[in-house]
């Protein structure tokens, strides 16, 4: 997870010892031979343990346990990331023998939606509610996950707002104009309407298709950028029904360079899965002054609506995307004063330097009590 490597990163260059007990579930490019494996990246200790199994959605590593035994032990403060975990169980049990307070930031997993809704409850019930009643401090992203604390019963004074952040430097020095389009072979003057992401059937490609077919008398294309999660035949199949196919481009997944490129020859970025907990893209789009369309049941419909750099609209409302989608194709006013908005928003509040010091003040408040 990008956050905790930033977080680590920041707290390490502040002078704290930072060490990461983390799991091979979703790095099958790491090549590890003993489960344990520990090394350093940029001054953060990193342990890996391998996943034996998965058993009612958690990844059981029972390498785990010994070695986060001693970790508690030897440890000031526990920063818990995701909620229903195997890993959260064991560190909640050593945390309360040996009296050592922890924090958890959720991610957006607390809501029972999606999938594997029973075996969450069973989760909460067994394991949840303790975990989170014992913390001394929930971090929440938004005040939309802070209502989510409170759903599950945990008080207003244990909650706090730090949000994740982004890596400002990296959007100092942008690709030139036009960079994208020729790579892909796209008409320099035709307006690009982006999605960068996963290709998933949550992610709300099939409703920006039904939107975009609307629009009418414009010279737009749809660039669908990233990787296939078993979706991309259907979406294809939608665009042929909609006979909109040689104006949709999937491209599959593109470097970095070209993820930047593609911001900077957009007019606009969409962004309309629902249930997102806090996703990068809007914010990288502000960053390269674009403005950003999201859907209003998630994280970043806050925050895109605050900041004013964009539209949030219901999921699955197709009229509603297409309007915002022609306001912003054809008013270049509007979509100039979205980008500036966005690009100082996102800088002046989501610098991964700020929001690590304001970290370290709630774990002096965690030690305190």
């Amino acid at each position: 997870m990008r956050c905790v490597y930033h977080i680590s990163r920041e707290l390490s260059r502040k002078g704290h010892e930072v060490t990461v007990y983390t799991t091979n579930a979703f790095d099958f490019m790491t090549d590890f031979k003993v489960s344990g494996h520990e090394y350093s990246l940029d001054s953060i200790h990193v342990r890996y343990f391998r996943n034996v199994t998965r058993l009612g959605g958690l990844y059981l590593s029972p390498d785990m346990i010994h070695a986060l035994k001693k970790g508690v032990q030897n440890s000031d403060i526990i920063h818990m990331h995701e909620y229903r975990t195997f890993q959260n169980v064991i560190t909640h049990f050593y945390a309360q023998k040996y009296r050592r307070p922890y924090v958890i930031t959720a991610h957006g997993s607390i809501p029972l939606v999606v999938e594997r809704i029973l075996l969450k409850k069973l989760f909460d019930d067994v394991f949840g509610d303790r975990i989170l009643r014992d913390a001394c401090k929930l971090l929440a992203s938004s005040k939309i996950e802070m209502k989510q604390y409170f759903h599950m019963g945990v008080p207003s004074n244990k909650i706090v707002i730090v949000p994740n952040g982004i890596k400002v430097e990296l959007f100092e020095t942008l690709p030139k104009p036009g960079t994208f389009k020729k790579e892909f072979k796209l008409d320099y003057d035709s307006a690009m309407i982006v999605y960068i992401g996963r290709v998933h059937k949550r992610k709300g490609l099939g409703f920006l298709l039904d939107a975009f077919a609307r629009l009418k008398d414009t010279n737009a294309v749809l660039v669908i950028a990233g990787p296939d999660e078993g979706y991309m035949s259907v979406l294809k199949e939608k665009a042929s029904r909609l006979r909109i196919t040689e104006k949709v481009i999937f491209t599959g997944f593109i470097s970095e360079r070209d993820k930047l490129a593609a911001y900077v020859d957009s007019e606009v970025v969409v962004y309309p899965g629902m249930h997102e907990s806090f996703p990068l893209v809007p914010l990288e789009a502000a960053l390269c002054s674009k403005p950003v369309i999201v859907s209003d049941d998630s994280v970043m419909g806050e925050i895109v609506t605050h900041g004013g750099f964009g539209f949030s609209i219901r999921y699955g409302d197709v009229a509603q995307l297409r309007d915002c989608l022609l306001t912003i194709l054809n008013d270049l006013t509007i979509a100039g004063e979205m980008g500036r908005k966005g690009r100082d928003f996102v800088k002046k509040n989501y610098n991964w330097r700020d929001i690590v010091s304001k970290l370290e003040h709630v774990y002096f408040d965690a030690l305190a009590s």
